[in-house]
């Protein structure tokens, strides 16, 4: 089949210059078990553009590396295929290389990617614990209570042992098995081997809360499958081992996070901690705009007082009233979770104060010269308060696993062989393979067809199972 084909890409729609006799072939894979952006999406293999004028604008002149802020070849530019002027496929176009003659450059070798591969350019390689889970914490935590409750909800606690087995046997209190224990009630007479522990209990947190939690953050919509109650219902087992857990250093989150005064638009305090979230007014400025973020605990005794950034300590300090050196987020940054941990050998209260210092470039003049600068905005402060060793704690922030969203994602479309397909609006519908398999629709190319031109370019469609 003849047609005529155009390329648009980026927010500004530029049309790409092609080949008249380029073909681009089109597969839309259906089934990839190893990866959920190439579940069902588009893809083409690799066909040149010339290096021409507008393509040079548009891919940045790629092979020249002199050039700063080139496109990275990582990187996916948002893209449309157009037949006969009319949108046939949303996706990304790819940069894979570009052909140099005599110091000229010819051609560009690119890859045009499904819709779907939105989720990996938006999710990168971000981690679960990267999630906001702070209002999943409990500071008087009721192990007991916890293990009894039967009742659904999103973080519960199974009977399950991070280290040992556990066995009933209601006429003893010790068994003498080793990494074994006792949970069968015998006497009031405690022995070591005797009973549950605080410190071996494991959390599980439901699907259901981690797949709203996904959609929240980077815009998605899950339907279909991802939606029914035998997936949402299942549970991740929270196995990261935090300190309270452990028995090591006692420890504890800092709660009640509130501003002293003026608050920061871009800085919001939440149950456990604070989340940068930038305004538009801050993303527009990007670079120009940048906050140093430091914290400092008030304290009698020892403590360490650390500030955590999307679950990973990046600053701390040991000595009460000094503040740590500042973390430096830019106006471009994406979202991240803040708080603050206070680690102690023995019960301790800890008044923690956040500073938040902005800063944007402004041109300032010296002399004839003109030149952009940091200019001191604002101070803003946070208070809140860690309370360490009154109480025992859990939180699931804290335990959440070390693996990746995509990772988690694979998990679940491979253990129930799941496809998806994404529309424009990054709504992502799911269905098993199976039942996708018993469906079918006609389609009609009618309105991409222009029988009036002589000169058009090949299209092959294959679909691959």
């Amino acid at each position: 089949m003849n047609v005529p084909i155009k390329i648009v890409v980026g927010d500004g729609l530029d049309l790409l210059d092609m080949f008249a006799d380029e073909g681009i072939s089109i597969k839309s894979v259906v089934k990839d078990m190893n990866d959920p952006k190439k579940l069902f999406t588009d893809f083409s293999r690799s066909f040149t553009l010339p290096a021409s004028k507008q393509n040079n604008k548009v891919f940045k002149h790629y092979y020249n590396i002199d050039i700063q802020n080139s496109v990275d070849s990582r990187e996916l530019i948002p893209a449309k295929i157009l037949m006969n002027n009319s949108t046939y496929k949303v996706g990304n176009i790819r940069v894979d290389g570009a052909r140099i003659v005599n110091g000229m450059a010819v051609h560009y070798k690119v890859t045009f990617i499904g819709k779907l591969s939105e989720l990996s350019r938006q999710i990168g390689k971000d981690k679960i614990n990267e999630l906001d889970f702070t209002s999943l914490y409990d500071g008087s935590f009721d192990f007991v209570a916890e293990v009894q409750n039967t009742t659904k909800r999103d973080l519960m606690f199974p009977l399950a042992s991070r280290k040992e087995r556990y066995l009933a046997d209601s006429g003893t209190s010790s068994l003498g098995i080793e990494n074994a224990r006792n949970i069968a009630y015998s006497t009031a007479t405690p022995s070591d081997d005797y009973g549950i522990r605080e410190q071996d209990l494991v959390g599980a947190l439901s699907v259901g809360a981690i797949l709203d939690k996904i959609e929240t953050k980077y815009g998605f919509n899950f339907t279909g499958a991802l939606e029914a109650d035998y997936i949402r219902d299942l549970y991740l087992w929270l196995h990261q081992t935090d300190k309270e857990r452990s028995g090591e250093l006692l420890s504890a989150l800092a709660t009640g996070y509130a501003y002293t005064g003026t608050a920061n638009a871009d800085f919001t305090p939440v149950t456990n901690g604070f989340v940068y979230s930038a305004t538009d007014e801050t993303n527009t400025l990007g670079q120009d705009r940048k906050y140093h973020v430091k914290i400092k605990g008030t304290f009698s005794g020892s403590a360490t007082v650390k500030l955590k950034m999307g679950g990973n300590v990046v600053r701390e300090v040991s000595v009460s009233g000094d503040y740590t050196d500042a973390v430096i987020m830019y106006g471009d940054g994406t979202d991240r979770i803040f708080q603050v941990e206070v680690d102690c050998e023995t019960s301790n209260t800890v008044d923690v104060t956040v500073a938040i210092e902005q800063y944007d470039k402004e041109y300032t003049t010296a002399g004839t010269i003109n030149f952009k600068a940091w200019v001191y905005k604002s101070g803003r402060t946070m208070t809140s308060q860690a309370v360490v060793g009154t109480a025992k704690t859990y939180s699931a922030q804290k335990n959440l696993p070390d693996m990746s969203v995509m990772e988690f994602l694979s998990s679940i479309f491979k253990m129930y062989n799941i496809i998806a397909e994404v529309d424009a609006d990054l709504g992502i519908s799911t269905k098993h393979y199976d039942h996708f398999m018993s469906e079918g629709e006609v389609k009609d190319f009618t309105k991409y067809v222009d029988v009036s031109v002589t000169m058009l370019i090949d299209l092959t469609y294959t679909l691959v199972y």
